[in-house]
């Protein structure tokens, strides 16, 4: 078995929120870094103000995107953080935040559009966040986060603070005691975590590899969701666990 990007299997809400939420905003700095690395980059030398400045004037004033709906300044974040997960995607992102800028939203509608709708992808994550998590935030407890978080993650904190709230109708589960192992250790477990991965911080799979009697971790220090297969040092040792069942005996850290 080899889990790659693991979320941490010892936390519940608000700590969950607060990890993955600071796990973006270090993946947004990358985001940053690979545009400025190049004199060309669309969102100028400061690639942060730039969106700031941006989601600051969405938040007065949404920008129109026909048939009576508009790009407002959640939609912008939700679109940003989407696409941090997907390096691939970096320029499109630029240049749809630029065109926004510019009163263009095409580019953040075309974004923001498979996460949408009956067929979205957000009703599902929302349906499986709310399946994980025995606690409940009320929206006071939400808006004391908010406050907090503002100052600790500048971009997302009071989006990701505001996000607790949905799961506040759905059922939740009581306290679950872990089953005690049974039988013979499995055989090595291969756990990968990314270094700027903005769903998954890599302390999730170093939690996970410690929780398994078997696991092994690889820590690759690169950007994005799922290092398999991205880079030849995860994929060589991910195709050499699957098909000849080796695996690393001590942890392993993976370049770029």
């Amino acid at each position: 078995v080899v889990l790659d990007g693991p979320g941490d299997p010892t936390l519940d809400e608000p700590a969950r929120t607060e990890s993955t939420t600071a796990a973006a905003e270090k993946a947004f700095d990358a985001f940053a870094v690979a545009c400025t690395a190049s004199p060309a980059c669309p969102l100028g030398p400061d690639p942060r103000g730039y969106v700031d400045e941006l989601v600051f004037r969405l938040s007065r004033t949404a920008l129109p995107a026909g048939d009576g709906d508009a790009v407002t300044a959640g939609a912008t974040l939700r679109a940003v953080r989407s696409v941090l997960s997907q390096p691939a995607r970096w320029p499109e992102l630029q240049s749809a935040l630029v065109a926004a800028g510019d009163g263009d939203p095409a580019g953040l509608v075309r974004i923001l559009a498979p996460l949408g709708g009956p067929q979205g992808r957000y009703d599902a994550a929302l349906a499986t966040r709310c399946n994980d998590s025995r606690v409940r935030v009320t929206p006071g407890e939400a808006a004391d986060l908010a406050g907090q978080w503002a100052q600790r993650f500048p971009l997302f904190g009071v989006a990701a603070a505001q996000d607790l709230v949905a799961c506040g109708p759905w059922p939740s589960g009581g306290p679950v005691t872990p089953a005690a192992p049974q039988g013979a250790p499995p055989p090595p477990v291969l756990v990968i975590g990314t270094a700027q991965d903005p769903r998954s911080p890599q302390s999730g799979a170093e939690r996970t590899a410690q929780q398994l009697a078997t696991g092994r971790l690889v820590r690759w220090q690169g950007s994005g969701t799922g290092a398999y297969p991205r880079t030849p040092c995860v994929t060589g040792l991910v195709d050499r666990a699957l098909l000849t069942g080796r695996a690393p005996s001590q942890p392993v850290v993976c370049p770029p």
